[in-house]
C-alpha cells in the first residue's frame, strides 16, 4: 500500500531510538509501526492496521505540538529579552501580553492560551531539554506534557530540575497505559524525592479559581457555565440555591435542574424564586421581583419583537419614545477627565483612555444603557428613512433588565407557534436568542429602532454621538481583534485611523476591547500593529511580522441581521501613516503594572514554596539513631 503522508516532509528519520525502559539516547530507527495513510485509505485497512494508523498519527499529532511549541518559544524569546523591551515590562500590555496577541492571531486561539503555550514552550527548551526531546519525537503525548510543565514551575535549583528531567525523560515513554490520576501521582513522587520545597499542593487551589460562561458548542438561546470556586464560596451558593428551592410549593412542575437554574436567576436579582405551581392561592414565593439592576442588550427584528409581544404575557413593554439628549460635555463619552490623554489629540489613538470605562456601560436603569441606534437622538445625523437603508423589515433593539424578572423560564412555545416561524434575536457577544425565549422577557424591555446610518457625512467631533456609537456596537457584536469575543458594550470604540486624521464615521470606527485597544495604540511602528477598515466594517489587520489578519463583523454571520453590515460610505482616508507622537512620550499614558510580570511569577513561587517548610524540614531530618 502506497505511503499517503510524506514523512521526510513532517520531519527527517531521524531523532531518537527507543531502548530499554524507553529512554531515548539517540536516534529512531524507524518513526512509526506503518506508513501513515490518508483518511480515504481507512477502509481498505484490518482493525490491526487502523490500530497502527491510530497510534502512529497520536505519535505525529505529538511530534508536530512540540515544533509549534518551539517556535511559539522561539518568538516569545525574541519578542521579549531585549534590551528595548525593559521599560515595557512595567507596562499593562507588556512584552509578554503583546506577544500572546500577535501568537493567538496567528493561531486564531485567545492571547492568553497562546501565551500559556509560549510560556511552556520556553520552559521545555530551556529547563526541561531531555523531556523536550521525547516530546519532539512524539513519544509523549502534549497533555503529558502540559502536566509536566506545571508541576515542575515552582523547582529553582538547577541542578534539581535537570536531575528530574533526566529521570522524567526517561520513565514517560512508559506512562501510557496509566490513569491522568497516576501519572500526577507519579509526577508528585518524583518531585518528593528531588525538590520537596517545589511540591505543589492542591491541583484545585486557590490560583486555580475561575468562573467561565458560554461555550462555542453551546446550543442557541443557552450559555454553558464553568468554573472552580473556593469552597466556601461554593458551600455558600449551593447552600444559598438549594434555599431557594425549598421556598417553592411540592407542586411546582420543574424539575431540580431547571429549578437550580431559576434559583441563581434570583440570587442575581436578590429576590425569593417565585413558585409555578397551578394553584392561584400559592402564596409561596408569590411576592413581586425589585427590578434588577443589570441590562441585556439584544438585536431583533421588527417582525421577531412583534411576535413575541405576542406570545409575551399582557404587559406591555416599555417604548422609549423621548428623544435622548447628549450630554453637553462630550469628554463624559470616551474619555476619563484624570487620564492625560485629551479627547481631540490623535497622540495617544486611544479613543476612550485606559483610566475610564467604555461610554455608556455598566449603567444601572435600560434607558441609559448603550443598545442601539436611537431615530430621535437629537445630534444623530441624519438619515433617510430606513426603507431606503434596508429592503427587509427595519431592526429593533431591546435593552433587558434581569431575566429572573420575567416570565418563568420553563416556558417553550410549541412547534407550530408563530415564534419559530421568525428570525431570533441577537445577543451583544453574538449569541443567538430564540424568539421563544425572546417572548419571556420582552416585558421588561426598552424598545428603540435601529436605523442603519447609509452613507452619511463624520460627525464633526471626536466622541461619536450616542446613535453612531450604538450602531457600531450592534454592527460588531464583540471586540473586531483576531480571536476576541468581547462584547461589544464592554469594548471602547476605536477610530481605526486616529481623529483627527480619520473622521468620527461609521467606516472608521468599529469596537475593541480595552487590552486590545491599548495593544494596537502604544504598541506601533516596525514591531507593532496596523489596522485598515472598509466600509462594510470589515478590518484587515498587519501583525508585527507582516502577516494580515482579517475579521469581519459578527452581524455578518448572523442571517436576521446581516444588513447591518451593509456599506456605510466610502471615506477619503490618508495613505500614508498619520504621525504620532514620540514613543516615549506616548508611553507616559500606558497604564503601568505595580510589579512586572517576572516580578509577580517569583512572589508566587516564593509564596508556594513556602507552604512546604514543615515538608522540607521532615525531609531533612537526620535518621534515627
Amino acid at each position: 500500500m502506497s505511503c499517503g503522508y510524506p514523512q521526510t516532509r513532517f520531519h527527517p528519520q531521524v531523532g531518537f531510538s527507543p531502548v530499554h525502559r524507553g529512554v531515548a539516547t539517540g536516534k529512531f530507527e524507524r518513526m512509526y509501526e506503518a506508513p501513515l495513510v490518508e483518511i480515504a485509505q481507512f477502509a481498505a485497512l484490518s482493525d490491526a492496521e487502523l490500530e497502527a494508523q491510530a497510534r502512529g498519527w497520536a505519535q505525529a499529532e505529538a511530534s508536530a505540538s512540540a515544533r509549534k511549541h518551539a517556535a511559539m518559544a522561539e518568538i516569545f524569546i525574541r519578542a521579549t529579552d531585549t534590551p528595548s523591551t525593559d521599560e515595557r515590562r512595567w507596562w499593562f500590555v507588556d512584552p509578554e501580553a503583546a506577544v500572546g496577541a500577535q501568537l493567538g492571531a496567528a493561531q486564531g486561539i485567545t492571547a492568553w492560551a497562546a501565551l500559556h503555550q509560549a510560556q511552556r514552550g520556553v520552559a521545555l527548551r530551556d529547563r526541561l531539554p531531555r523531556v523536550n526531546e521525547v516530546f519532539a519525537a512524539g513519544l509523549v503525548s502534549e497533555m503529558i506534557v502540559r502536566n509536566i510543565c506545571w508541576s515542575t514551575a515552582l523547582m529553582l535549583d538547577p541542578d534539581k530540575l535537570a536531575a528530574i528531567d533526566a529521570e522524567l525523560a526517561a520513565q514517560i515513554t512508559s506512562w501510557g497505559r496509566l490513569t491522568l490520576k497516576q501519572i500526577d501521582n507519579t509526577i508528585d513522587d518524583l518531585i518528593l524525592k528531588h525538590d520537596p520545597g517545589s511540591f505543589r499542593r492542591g491541583r484545585a487551589s486557590r490560583r486555580d479559581r475561575y468562573f467561565d460562561i458560554g461555550s462555542p458548542t453551546d446550543a442557541p438561546g443557552v450559555l454553558s457555565v464553568n468554573g472552580r470556586l473556593q469552597a466556601h464560596l461554593g458551600n455558600a451558593y449551593d447552600a444559598r440555591i438549594t434555599e431557594l428551592i425549598e421556598g417553592v410549593c411540592p407542586d411546582d412542575p420543574r424539575t431540580l435542574h431547571e429549578l437550580r437554574h431559576d434559583a441563581l436567576g434570583a440570587i442575581l436579582d436578590h429576590t425569593t424564586l417565585a413558585c409555578e405551581c397551578e394553584d392561584p392561592d400559592c402564596a409561596r414565593g408569590r411576592e413581586p421581583s425589585p427590578r434588577g439592576h443589570l441590562v441585556v442588550h439584544v438585536i431583533a427584528r421588527e417582525d421577531t419583537v412583534t411576535a413575541a409581544q405576542h406570545a409575551a404575557p399582557a404587559a406591555p413593554a416599555r417604548t422609549d419614545d423621548e428623544p435622548v439628549v447628549e450630554p453637553a460635555d462630550d469628554s463624559g463619552g470616551d474619555t476619563a477627565p484624570d487620564t492625560p490623554a485629551t479627547a481631540d489629540s490623535a497622540e495617544t489613538e486611544c479613543d476612550t483612555a485606559p483610566g475610564s470605562e467604555p461610554a455608556d456601560t455598566d449603567t444601572t436603569t435600560a434607558t441609559d444603557a448603550p443598545a442601539a441606534l436611537d431615530s430621535a437622538d437629537s445630534t444623530a445625523p441624519a438619515t433617510e428613512d430606513p426603507d431606503t437603508e434596508c429592503d427587509t423589515a427595519p431592526l429593533t433593539v431591546a435593552e433587558f433588565t434581569e431575566a429572573a424578572n420575567s416570565t418563568p423560564a420553563a416556558y417553550r412555545a410549541p412547534d407550530e407557534d408563530p415564534l419559530d416561524r421568525v428570525p431570533p434575536a441577537v445577543l451583544f457577544g453574538g449569541a443567538v436568542l430564540p424568539a421563544y425565549a425572546l417572548a419571556e422577557i420582552i416585558n421588561n424591555a426598552t424598545i428603540r429602532p435601529l436605523i442603519h446610518p447609509g452613507d452619511t457625512p463624520p460627525e464633526n467631533r471626536y466622541t461619536p454621538s450616542r446613535a453612531l456609537a450604538d450602531y457600531v456596537r450592534c454592527r460588531d457584536l464583540t471586540c473586531r481583534f483576531p480571536g476576541c469575543d468581547k462584547p461589544a458594550d464592554r469594548c471602547d470604540i476605536d477610530h481605526t485611523v486616529p481623529y483627527p486624521a480619520g473622521p468620527t464615521h461609521a467606516s472608521n470606527l468599529k469596537c475593541l476591547c480595552r487590552f486590545h485597544h491599548l495593544l494596537k495604540t502604544f504598541w506601533t511602528g516596525p514591531r507593532g500593529w496596523a489596522d485598515r477598515q472598509h466600509p462594510d466594517g470589515t478590518v484587515v489587520w498587519t501583525s508585527p511580522s507582516g502577516r494580515e489578519y482579517t475579521t469581519v463583523p459578527t452581524s455578518s454571520r448572523r442571517l436576521s441581521i446581516t444588513e447591518l453590515a451593509k456599506p456605510t460610505g466610502a471615506l477619503n482616508l490618508p495613505t500614508t501613516p498619520v504621525p504620532t507622537a514620540d514613543p516615549d512620550l506616548r508611553a507616559v499614558n500606558m497604564p503601568k503594572r505595580r510589579r512586572t510580570r517576572a516580578q509577580n511569577t517569583a512572589h508566587a513561587i516564593a509564596a508556594e514554596r513556602k507552604l512546604n517548610d514543615d515538608l522540607v524540614a521532615e525531609h531533612n531530618k537526620p535518621p534515627p539513631f
